[in-house]
């Protein structure tokens, strides 16, 4: 095998020499094989099966290549290769790469060019770790305009690649990413809501706003952020007017949002998130038919129960004075009564063992009085 890609190379250098406009395809041919046989060149090197010098291949052909911008599908061939082996280079020429890949970035006039370097990126961050990325901090503010350059020059169906690239990077240096949050965070709530009904963008967006909420660094800030979001949906004057309505039938989805935000951040609560989203979801609970919203909402309220329940059982909302247990005991009271369809139910077990857990450990089993008879008669009543 690597006698015929040498062949091939060789080939193409003579090509190249007699100014052949068919050059670069034996390039772009024998790097895609090679990336596409990755695993197996990779076995086979690391093993001692083949010996190849791959650092100065690389040097030699794809870093070469990657300022080859009249062919920029051998520049897309060459900057995927040199991310997916980044593992078995040496820093020197992960530096060089990264280089490249910002020149890329800043340069290529190709909307392809920059995909494939926003791809080469997320492979050189797979490959050498996110927590072994040093190298690459001092490239993120280029790459990251250049993320944003990119998703201003493709149409959505292609913004997944940018996305992933977004996500992978906010995960690399908490630092760098609480310069860019005033940024960032709108961005990402934009293209939330702005692309709610495509699975793909809302997964990714999903997972930059859970990046965000895990960081220290900037987790209050989104989290105040998401605030008029969640607010919209049972009022539309909350919204800023910059940003779309949400459709009522796909008010889920912020729900969904605000449950994985709960999980993903570190405690305490931002104080205005609790105050402000709490009754919304007590709200949607109680009013709400829709099945979905129900479900949602549900699992959404058994998140503030385990991971927030020690700032959630000293709330009390500042309108009506009503406590969350009482809040929560109205939720189950609607949900473990027999007209309520079972499908709409299907995570009141939980959020019963949840109510009852962490009130068990906040010491103050008094904070029940005597509606965990009432709970369990209305389980009983529920069963029959």
């Amino acid at each position: 095998m690597c006698f015929f890609f040498s062949r091939h190379l060789s080939h193409a250098e003579a090509l190249k020499a007699h100014n052949s406009p068919r050059w670069w395809k034996l390039h772009e041919a024998c790097l895609l094989a090679m990336g596409r046989c990755k695993q197996l060149l990779n076995d086979m090197l690391v093993t001692g099966y083949v010996k190849i010098d791959l650092e100065a291949f690389i040097r030699q052909v794809p870093l070469a290549d990657l300022s080859q911008f009249d062919y920029p599908y051998l520049v897309c061939q060459a900057a995927l290769f040199a991310g997916r082996f980044s593992r078995l280079l040496s820093a020197e020429v992960n530096r060089i790469f990264l280089d490249g890949i910002c020149q890329l970035l800043e340069h290529a006039q190709h909307p392809i060019i920059n995909l494939s370097s926003l791809r080469a990126f997320y492979y050189y961050c797979e490959e050498v770790g996110v927590d072994q990325t040093n190298d690459v901090v001092h490239y993120l503010p280029r790459i990251f305009e250049g993320i944003l350059t990119t998703m201003s020059r493709i149409p959505q169906s292609a913004y997944i690649w940018p996305l992933e690239s977004l996500a992978i990077l906010i995960s690399v240096d908490e630092t760098f990413v609480s310069t860019i949050e005033h940024r960032l965070s709108p961005l990402a709530i934009e293209l939330f809501v702005n692309y709610v009904q495509d699975p793909l963008i809302n997964g990714e967006t999903t997972a930059i706003i859970k990046g965000l909420v895990h960081n220290s660094k900037v987790s209050s800030l989104i989290q105040e952020r998401l605030i008029p979001l969640v607010q919209s949906i049972v009022d539309n004057n909350s919204v800023p007017s910059a940003l779309p309505r949400i459709a009522p039938s796909l008010a889920f989805s912020v729900i969904d949002l605000l449950t994985t935000v709960l999980r993903s951040l570190n405690p305490p609560i931002n104080s205005n998130l609790l105050n402000q989203t709490f009754p919304v979801v007590i709200h949607l609970l109680v009013t709400s038919d829709d099945q979905q919203l129900l479900i949602n909402g549900g699992e959404c309220l058994c998140a503030f129960l385990s991971c927030v329940s020690v700032d959630l059982f000293s709330w009390k909302d500042s309108k009506t004075n009503v406590s969350s247990i009482e809040y929560i005991l109205q939720v189950l009271a609607k949900f473990l009564d027999p007209k309520t369809p079972e499908n709409c139910c299907t995570f009141i077990g939980k959020l019963i063992r949840g109510f009852i857990r962490e009130i068990n450990k906040t010491n103050q089993p008094s904070l029940l009085g005597d509606t965990l008879g009432q709970i369990l008669k209305a389980v009983l009543a529920k069963l029959q």
